[in-house]
C-alpha cells in the first residue's frame, strides 16, 4: 500500500509529516459574517448585495435597485458606508449624482449562503485571443486569519512572474518581486529547478538546492544543509538526513519498503546504524506491520476499500472511492477525532480543524496556486457507511462541464456517535470565464462560512483590474 506508514510514506514521497493544500470550515476565531464589495457599481443587483447598488458612474442620475435580504455585506460608495443589519430588505439606494460614484443604498437584511462569483462579475475579455495566457495572480476571500475581507488586499493576494521560457521565477503579494517575493526559482541550462526559496515563516526565507543524476533524474535535495534527502531513479528516497541523524530505506523488488535502517554521525564524522526494522505483509503483499503501527484492511471487490492503522495515539480509518483514490480520512490522534475528504492529492475539504490554503509540498509541489482541473478519470459519485469510533456515512455528488472538467461538489457526512448525530454538507464550484477561474466553496453545516479564490490570467502586458469585483 502506497499508505502504510508515515516512515513508507516518506520512502514514497520523499516527505514526512507534509502540509497539505487544503480546505477546512474551523476558524481561527469567530467566522467572518461580513465582505466587503466598492462603491461605483452599476444600479442591478450584482454580487447578490444585500443592499441597494449605487448609481452607475457614467452621469446616470438613476438611483439604485431596493436590497434583498441575502448576505451581510459592507458596501462603500460615493464616501458612504452602509453596515448590514438583521431585518427586512434595504431601501433602494439613493440617486447618484451625474457623473459621480452614487452612493450607497442601506444594506439588507443579514442572509445565509455565500455572494455569489460569476463571469458576469469580471471582464469578458478573452487573452487565449492574443496569447496562451498564464496565471497572474490570484485573489482569495475566506475565513483563514489572512484572507478576511478586513485584511489589506496585499495580504489576500499573489502575483506572478515569469521567465522568457515561460517558467515561473516568483511569486509575490503585488509589490516588486525583487524585494518582497513569497517564493523564488531558478533553472539550470537543462530547465531543471535547482534552486527554490520560500519565506517559509514570516520574514525567514528557507532555501532548496536540488542536484541532478546524469541521467536526468532529480538525486538530491538540500534544505539550509539541516536537510538532505536522497532519492533513486524511480523517485523513492533511499536515505534522509536531518541534523546529526537519519534514516536509509531498503526496498522489496515490487517497490514496497523491505526494511529501514536509523543512523546517527557524531562530531568526528563516525556513522552508528541501528538494527533494521522490517516491514511485514501478508499473503495479498498489503502491509501488516511495521515497528510502530499495524494495519487492517476492508477488501472489496478485489480492492482496497478502507485502510486501517492501529495505534493507542495515532489511529485513522482510511477510505477509497470505486476509482481507487484516496476519498476520506477519519484521525484518531490522542482520543480526538477529526475527519475530511480528500478531493484530489494534496486538496482536502476538513470538516473539523485547520490546514493553510497555500503551504509549500517540497519537492513534489513547490507551486500549489492552480485551481481544481478534475475529470471523470479523478473523481465520480461516491458513497459509504465507514463504522470505526463513530459511524461515518459519507456522500460524494460531481457534476462536470461539457469540456470534462469538474464544475461542482458535493460533499456530506453524517457522523454518529451513539444518539449524537453532526451532518456537515460542503459545496465546491469551479467555474471557468474567459480570462479568470472562480473557485468557491460554502460550507452550509455545521458552520455558515463561505470561501472564493479568484485565478486571473493574461498574457506579458496584464495588468490586475481596479477595483476587485466583490473582494
Amino acid at each position: 500500500m502506497d499508505h502504510g506508514s508515515d516512515a513508507q510514506a516518506l520512502a514514497k514521497v520523499g516527505l514526512l509529516g507534509a502540509l497539505s493544500f487544503s480546505c477546512d470550515m474551523t476558524s481561527h476565531g469567530t467566522p467572518s459574517d461580513s465582505d466587503t464589495t466598492s462603491g461605483g457599481t452599476s444600479g442591478s443587483d450584482s454580487g447578490g448585495t444585500g443592499g441597494g447598488n449605487s448609481g452607475e458612474t457614467s452621469g446616470d442620475t438613476s438611483g439604485g435597485n431596493s436590497g434583498v435580504a441575502t448576505t451581510s455585506i459592507t458596501a462603500s460608495g460615493g464616501g458612504a458606508t452602509a453596515s448590514a443589519t438583521t431585518g427586512g430588505a434595504g431601501a433602494a439606494g439613493d440617486t447618484g449624482a451625474a457623473g459621480d460614484t452614487g452612493v450607497a443604498g442601506d444594506a439588507g437584511a443579514a442572509g445565509a449562503g455565500p455572494m455569489p462569483l460569476t463571469c458576469e462579475s469580471f471582464s469578458d475579455e478573452d487573452p487565449h485571443d492574443r496569447c496562451e495566457p498564464k496565471l497572474r495572480a490570484l485573489l482569495m476571500r475566506g475565513n483563514e486569519s489572512w484572507a478576511k475581507p478586513d485584511v489589506p488586499l496585499r495580504d489576500r493576494l499573489r502575483t506572478f512572474e515569469y521567465d522568457e521560457a515561460g517558467r515561473i521565477t516568483s511569486v509575490g503579494d503585488g509589490r516588486n518581486h525583487a524585494e518582497h517575493f513569497l517564493q523564488r526559482y531558478s533553472y539550470d541550462d537543462h530547465g531543471r529547478l535547482v534552486h527554490f526559496e520560500d519565506r517559509c515563516d514570516g520574514e525567514r526565507v528557507c532555501t532548496y538546492e536540488l542536484a541532478y543524476a546524469e541521467a536526468g533524474w532529480l538525486q538530491t535535495t538540500n534544505w539550509d544543509d539541516i536537510e538532505r534527502i536522497t532519492y533513486r531513479e524511480d523517485g523513492k528516497v533511499v536515505e534522509r538526513f536531518y541534523g546529526s541523524s537519519g534514516t536509509s530505506y531498503f526496498y522489496r523488488s515490487d517497490g514496497q519498503v523491505d526494511f529501514e535502517q536509523s543512523f546517527h554521525i557524531d562530531e568526528g564524522g563516525v556513522r552508528t546504524t541501528n538494527e533494521p526494522v522490517y516491514y511485514e505483509y501478508g499473503d495479498d503483499d498489503l502491509l501488516d506491520s511495521d515497528d510502530d503501527f499495524e494495519y487492517r484492511y476492508v477488501i472489496e471487490g478485489g480492492r482496497v476499500r478502507v485502510e486501517s492503522r492501529d495505534h493507542d495515539y495515532f489511529p485513522y480509518d482510511l477510505v477509497y472511492d470505486d476509482l481507487g483514490h484516496r476519498a476520506f480520512m477519519a484521525d484518531h490522534p490522542d482520543s480526538e477525532e477529526y475527519a475530511w475528504f480528500i478531493v484530489a492529492p494534496g486538496v482536502e475539504l476538513g470538516f473539523v480543524y485547520h490546514r493553510e490554503r497555500f503551504p509549500i509540498i517540497f519537492p513534489e509541489s513547490t507551486f500549489p496556486y492552480r485551481p481544481l482541473a478534475l475529470t471523470p478519470d479523478d473523481i465520480n459519485d461516491f458513497s459509504y457507511q465507514l463504522e470505526t469510533w463513530s459511524s461515518y456515512d459519507i456522500e460524494r455528488r460531481v457534476r462536470f462541464s461539457k469540456e470534462g472538467l469538474l464544475e461542482h461538489l458535493t460533499c456530506s457526512m453524517r457522523a454518529r456517535l451513539g444518539e449524537f448525530e453532526d451532518p456537515s454538507i460542503v459545496e465546491l464550484d469551479v467555474v471557468r470565464c474567459g480570462n479568470v477561474t472562480i473557485e468557491s466553496m460554502d460550507w452550509a453545516s455545521p458552520h455558515q462560512y463561505d470561501q472564493a479564490i479568484v485565478y486571473y490570467y493574461g498574457c506579458d502586458d496584464f495588468v490586475l483590474p481596479a477595483p476587485l469585483p466583490i473582494f
